[in-house]
């Protein structure tokens, strides 16, 4: 195997891939290794190449059956991997709130009451159907049977939430899970960029408006609970009208306190943080819930809260396991295995869940369905038994060789694996093939790379356009970024990440050929000039909490008006958006914030006959002279008087001035005597 053989077998079409061998190349371990870690990752390479152009696919066509034909894989994997470089922990920066989804802790806290209850539309391209999702039951309580209503009404101008809005919420959730508890109000959100990444979706501006509605939907759904929704606080079924956020706060908006809130801050109704902050949550594996279509997804967190009570199983009639979901059940069995076995044989292969259909035995037209946990869910279960619910959940450690996947979670699909953990591996392995006596191969050392460093020469590799030397541009970083003192606030982990999406964004249009951005080989120069743009926004930011902003007096400028343009229109009246308008230019630079100044416009206003009357029929009032581009006329002299070179003597402007009041009042009905105008 050598690079000539590798580049013809593994081109860089397959990047994963050929990062893969290549990382191997460069350790010089043997082809057992690379086959055994394969081995261990159990993926489905068919699967894996689903979005690839035609040719791609048939080269991850032949691949598979390569690999099947030597017996390497057991193909049983998830269908859909996630990409390892965004489970990376950050090494620099001083961002607050915890850092997204970092390596090892794939684990997620959501509220039991909207895991168990119907809230979402799965069926995306029928949501339009749902006016409502309502689901009533029966259930016994104490000893007496009780009936339970529950209703999802959606916002009519948002509509119903979708399964988008529903992986919103759990990556919401995966994100205040790092947070200490008690969480308190307003709990903030994450950048859309880093929501991208949690969702494991490409970052777009489509995206991010995307994200900003979904907040809004979440917000605008309604949640009639009767008897369906327990309070652990209060030990008590809660019969009410509530909301999963009562408030939402976007980026640069003003928050109720009057302050501007720097990222979208969510205010979560209290039988939601009340639930949140009593841990009456069930600890979820959300790498498993990311990578699974809507569906399985919303089965699998559903089953998931049952089995920690049930580990023998449970048993749903199948029009309640329909409702609970939701989706559309069917009249005919027939129909009804049609839609719901690939859905439960792919978790089923996946170690999720065992399945089995059951007729009723009353012969009516309806079924039921046995459910019991797969070794998965078990394996997940008992490891957070362990842990009791506290801290961050950290696979075991292990050198065995069958259980390397459960130690890293690590994928072959999007293996843009660091160099140092593919490493470790590789060592791992090494170790149990020693014990077990089957390899003497030694161990190479292999020096330690910055992961942020790492991740800066992946992320330049990924575009065939830049011509990377690995060594020199880990140099260059440690050189010019990771040591330049300016860039010291920065968070360079996530800089990267920001810079790769807009990379992958720009190199998008140039694929299509539309107007883009995209460096054509320089990409040192475009990293540090992103670099430079995030440090200027910061320090704009910084500069902006810095300088408390002084009120604006409205009334004393109201006044100064009045008494300087006293032939300008009167403010009568005042309302609120004509207190933001002058509030604006009050805080458009600190020179303005100072009565001084206001006095000197005031008085540059009255010296002008264009704005007082002088001159045409034409007057302008406080609101005409508050707008942004009429101010920034009468500030470069536009309506001087000395620049309109009046034509009338004195004597003339009084005579017109006469005779223009005269016509005013001949207007208004009040006539005046000829004699008194002569």
């Amino acid at each position: 195997l050598d690079e000539n053989l590798l580049s013809v077998v593994f081109p860089p079409v397959l990047s994963p891939l050929h990062s893969l061998f290549s990382t191997c190349l460069s350790l010089k371990k043997p082809l057992i290794h690379i086959f055994l870690f394969l081995k261990n990752q159990q993926v489905n390479c068919h699967e894996s190449s689903k979005g690839l152009p035609r040719s791609d696919k048939k080269l991850a066509k032949s691949l598979y059956i390569f690999l099947e034909a030597l017996k390497i894989l057991p193909f049983t994997a998830r269908s859909n991997a996630m990409d390892d470089r965004h489970n990376e922990k950050p090494t620099s920066g001083q961002g607050p709130g915890p850092s997204p989804n970092p390596k090892g802790n794939s684990l997620v806290r959501s509220e039991v009451n909207l895991l168990v209850l119907p809230c979402f539309a799965l069926q995306g391209k029928h949501a339009d159907r749902y006016r409502n999702i309502e689901f009533t039951t029966k259930a016994e309580r104490q000893g007496n049977v009780c009936s339970i209503r529950w209703v999802a009404t959606p916002n009519v101008q948002y509509g119903i939430p979708t399964d988008f809005d529903r992986r919103v919420l759990r990556a919401l959730e995966f994100f205040w899970s790092q947070l200490p508890r008690p969480l308190s109000i307003p709990l903030p959100t994450p950048r859309p960029r880093v929501m991208s990444r949690l969702m494991k979706l490409q970052y777009s501006g489509q995206f991010a408006r995307r994200l900003l509605n979904s907040y809004e939907r979440l917000a605008g759904l309604t949640l009639v609970s009767e008897a369906a929704v327990y309070i652990k606080s209060k030990k008590e079924w809660l019969t009410d009208v509530f909301h999963i956020f009562d408030r939402v706060t976007l980026a640069g908006k003003k928050t109720p306190d009057g302050t501007v809130a720097h990222t979208t801050l969510v205010y979560p109704s209290e039988v939601y943080l009340d639930n949140l902050n009593a841990m009456y949550v069930c600890p979820l594996d959300y790498d498993l819930l990311m990578s699974l279509n809507a569906v399985e997804s919303r089965i699998t967190e559903l089953l998931t809260v049952k089995f920690y009570g049930h580990r023998n199983g449970i048993t749903y009639r199948y029009l309640t396991f329909c409702g609970l979901l939701p989706i559309q059940p069917q009249k005919h069995f027939s129909k009804a295995t049609e839609k719901l076995n690939p859905r439960l044989n792919n978790l089923s292969r996946l170690n999720v869940l065992q399945y089995a259909w059951r007729p009723d035995p009353e012969g009516a037209s309806n079924w039921f369905l046995d459910f019991k946990p797969g070794e998965r869910t078990l394996n997940w279960i008992r490891l957070i038994e362990e842990k009791k619910l506290a801290g961050t959940i950290v696979f075991p450690k292990s050198s065995s060789v069958s259980t390397i996947h459960e130690e890293l979670e690590l994928e072959l699909s999007t293996m843009d694996l660091v160099t140092e953990q593919f490493a470790e591996t590789l060592t791992r392995i090494d170790a149990s093939l020693d014990q077990n006596g089957d390899s003497t191969v030694a161990q190479p050392k292999v020096d330690p790379c910055s992961p942020v460093v790492d991740l800066f020469v992946r992320t330049a590799s990924q575009f065939p356009e830049f011509k990377v030397d690995p060594e020199k541009d880990a140099e260059w970083f440690r050189t010019r970024i990771d040591s330049n003192p300016a860039y010291q606030h920065l968070d360079l982990h996530e800089e990267i990440l920001d810079w790769a999406d807009w990379l992958e964004t720009q190199h998008r249009f140039k694929m299509a050929k539309k107007s883009n951005r995209f460096p054509k080989s320089n990409f040192r120069a475009s990293f540090n000039n992103w670099l430079k743009k995030s440090l200027t926004n910061l320090t704009k930011k910084k500069e902006a909490l810095a300088s408390p902003k002084s009120k604006c007096p409205q009334e004393e400028i109201i006044n100064l008006y009045h008494e300087i343009c006293h032939m300008c229109p009167e403010v009568k009246l005042w309302d609120k958006p004509r207190q933001e308008l002058l509030a604006a230019r009050w805080e458009e630079s600190p020179e303005r914030q100072n009565l001084q100044w206001w006095k000197e416009y005031f008085l540059i206003v009255a010296d002008s006959h264009f704005l007082t009357a002088r001159v045409k029929d034409f007057v302008a009032d406080l609101e005409w002279l508050l707008d942004p581009d009429h101010m920034a006329r009468v500030l470069n002299g536009r309506y001087s008087s000395s620049n309109q070179g009046s034509l009338f003597s004195e004597a003339a402007w009084a005579t017109t001035k006469a005779a223009w009041e005269w016509s005013q009042s001949r207007r208004q009905g009040n006539h005046l005597k000829e004699e008194s105008f002569i």
